[in-house]
């Protein structure tokens, strides 16, 4: 804006364009201004919200460190469907506690039911007896006992460990099947991110490209600074647009790191 203003000048001091050109680059200049200002106030703000978010003081100063990298390398995040899914299957710390309650819960009915089972205790003892060492007699004793539960509450407990048994199943299977939803809506939504991307970074060129077109316009008088003025605006906007781009493939990122059960990883 600053620069827009500089040329409108010079084309007004020539006599090449009206005193209005003047007014409207001062109006850019003054938007840009205010548009510092803003970012500025959220630049500071972000900063004291990610030091709260890393239990740092927040008057401390904060440095962001360098956005993902597109592929995630230094991660060694997957990212095939089937592999990425395996590897949640493997990682997700759910459903890994999910399949140990599980395993717990099977030993508990497999017990109550093993309760309800005839049970067979067999003994035997051996020994001498006599009152002096060379006067003694041996004795044995040898015994088994068949034990049929018929009224007791391990068929109760059994069929209660059945059920928990049961509904503990129903909540892994459920719980693998989000997961695999999470990894693939993830990975969608990466992959999407991605093209959306390059689409913005292909307007950004042509924006820029735009403005380069438009000053040589100007300058050389063909044309006001309206123009200009647009083409300015335009790259604007398209830079915002590849900014909030290139933030949404970084926040998809993590969503995959977190849905394969790797966002410990990341740095």
């Amino acid at each position: 804006a600053e620069e827009l203003l500089r040329l409108t000048k010079a084309q007004v001091d020539a006599g090449a364009t009206e005193a209005i050109a003047a007014t409207r680059a001062e109006s850019r200049v003054a938007d840009g201004r205010s548009a510092l200002i803003t970012a500025e106030g959220t630049v500071s703000t972000s900063a004291i919200s990610l030091a709260r978010a890393l239990s740092l003081d927040p008057a401390a100063p904060v440095s962001a460190s360098e956005a993902l990298t597109p592929q995630l390398a230094a991660n060694n995040l997957p990212e095939a469907h089937e592999t990425a899914v395996a590897l949640a299957q493997r990682q997700r710390p759910e459903l890994l506690v999910s399949a140990e309650t599980l395993s717990a819960l099977e030993s508990e009915r497999r017990a109550a039911r093993g309760a309800r089972l005839p049970r067979i205790d067999g003994f035997a003892d051996a020994g001498r007896t006599g009152q002096q060492l060379d006067d003694t007699t041996t004795t044995w004793q040898i015994g088994l006992q068949v034990t049929i539960p018929l009224i007791d509450r391990s068929r109760f407990d059994e069929a209660s460990a059945r059920y928990s048994a049961e509904q503990q199943r129903l909540r892994f299977t459920d719980l693998g099947m989000q997961i695999t939803a999470e990894v693939r809506t993830a990975l969608s939504a990466l992959s999407t991110s991605r093209s959306r991307l390059v689409s913005t970074v292909d307007g950004l060129h042509l924006a820029e490209r735009e403005v380069a077109e438009a000053r040589t316009r100007f300058a050389a008088g063909v044309t006001g600074n309206l123009e200009l003025i647009d083409a300015q605006r335009n790259l604007t906007n398209a830079s915002v647009t590849e900014l909030l781009a290139r933030q949404q493939v970084a926040i998809n990122q993590v969503r995959l790191a977190r849905a394969v059960g790797a966002a410990a990883a990341l740095h």
